[in-house]
């Protein structure tokens, strides 16, 4: 293999010949990541002699073989090596992390498990089961109910089992969600049908499990295939293509899926090739008590963030209160500061005002104008002033003007 400056590769012919050979043409499939039978084409268009058959047999069991040799050729063609691109290996899912069990729910794990391998779980009156009177109502809702994309639904204003399966999945999806209520029931789980948010277009119903108090949904559904099929009613297209219809067709496969999300526990389970899912319930019933564990123990985590988050609103409410008070009271000295630095100058005015003017030959007396003056001025400074007697004003009146307008009171 030889290659150009841009970087584009080309087949070896030397190379080539030496390795087809050497080896079998399946066995150089990994080294140029083509076919074998790519391999047999590139040989004939750059004329490289190829083994004929029964070449590796008889070299195998030590028969002697002939080697045909490389003919000479006046320009050898130069063939562009087309390699197919590395398939991504599919990542494995990745595990979920193991649940960290706090001191006090490590009791109520083991019980669950020991119950889970004792075989408590597992449905064993099925007939009784389908006479459970939430199953029942299911049958009768669902039997009168319409198909969208092939799966019966219920009708919002009529409460119903969260089953979500074709018409010839039906009895079977009743049975599996008859028997997960029977296990449950007869573990002290308490089942229930309740109407579900559908402010987004949600599910019209859906079934709870109240399991140490937390309320842990589950449904059963089947999966669904879109299929393109060609409408016959539509006319072709400008370019004469025909048109299709994208419809849904039910697989009859079906899973059991535990809404409530769980970060360590399985939540889905499915009918494979080896088991159906009615197989799985056990695990299923096992997975939805752990659950209810973990939500249990996320609601005590939670309610304990929210009572030390009020409790620290409080302090820092309280530590708000002061601060304010703190502010405020620097805030009436400041202003304090001001007014009696305000009333220091005015006075220092006035006598400074008064000395000028009887200097000026103006007559300082109780009765005279300057003397008038001078007394109004300086009540006006101790109006000011935080350290003496506030006198009255004609300025304390000013509030009853309040609603009055030169053109009419308000």
């Amino acid at each position: 293999m030889s290659t150009n400056a841009v970087g584009t590769r080309f087949w070896n012919r030397d190379e080539l010949y030496e390795d087809v050979w050497n080896k079998p043409l399946t066995a150089l499939v990994s080294k140029y990541g083509v076919s074998a039978v790519a391999i047999g084409k590139t040989c004939r268009k750059l004329d490289v002699p190829l083994p004929g058959r029964g070449y590796w047999t008889k070299k195998a069991h030590g028969h002697p073989v002939v080697r045909n040799s490389l003919p000479k050729l006046h320009e050898v063609p130069r063939i562009v090596r087309h390699q197919r691109p590395a398939v991504a290996s599919v990542p494995s899912p990745v595990p979920k992390p193991e649940f960290p069990v706090a001191e006090e729910d490590k009791t109520e794990i083991a019980r669950i498990d020991q119950l889970l391998s004792a075989g408590a779980f597992v449905s064993k009156k099925s007939r009784k089961a389908l006479r459970h009177p939430l199953v029942v109502a299911a049958r009768n809702i669902l039997r009168r109910g319409y198909a969208r994309r092939q799966l019966l639904e219920a009708p919002w204003n009529e409460p119903c089992l969260d089953v979500s399966v074709s018409k010839a999945s039906l009895s079977r999806a009743l049975e599996i969600m008859g028997a997960i209520i029977a296990v449950l029931e007869a573990n002290g789980v308490k089942v229930r049908v309740m109407p579900a948010d559908r402010s987004y277009g949600g599910r019209s119903n859906e079934t709870s499990a109240t399991v140490f108090g937390e309320s842990i949904q589950f449904n059963v559904l089947e999966t669904t295939r879109k299929v393109r099929v060609l409408d016959t009613t539509a006319t072709p297209d400008a370019s004469g293509r025909q048109r299709y219809l994208t419809l849904y067709e039910a697989t009859g496969e079906l899973l059991i899926h535990v809404l409530s999300h769980s970060r360590y526990f399985r939540t889905v389970w499915r009918d494979t090739e080896q088991a159906k899912v009615e197989s799985f319930i056990p695990e299923c019933i096992g997975s939805i008590m752990k659950i209810g564990v973990e939500y249990r123990r996320n609601t005590a985590k939670r309610l304990q963030e929210e009572f030390f988050r009020k409790l620290r609103w409080e302090e820092l409410q309280d530590l708000k209160r002061q601060i304010d008070a703190e502010e405020a009271r620097i805030q009436r000295l400041e202003s304090g500061a001001n007014s009696w630095h305000r009333a220091r100058r005015i006075r220092e005015y006035v006598l400074a005002l008064v000395d000028c003017r009887t200097q000026q030959g103006k007559e300082l007396g109780r009765d005279t104008a300057l003397g008038k003056w001078a007394t109004w001025a300086m009540q006006q400074a101790d109006r000011i002033d935080p350290l003496t007697e506030r006198p009255s004003s004609i300025l304390d009146r000013k509030w009853e003007l309040e609603g009055w307008s030169p053109y009419g009171y308000r």
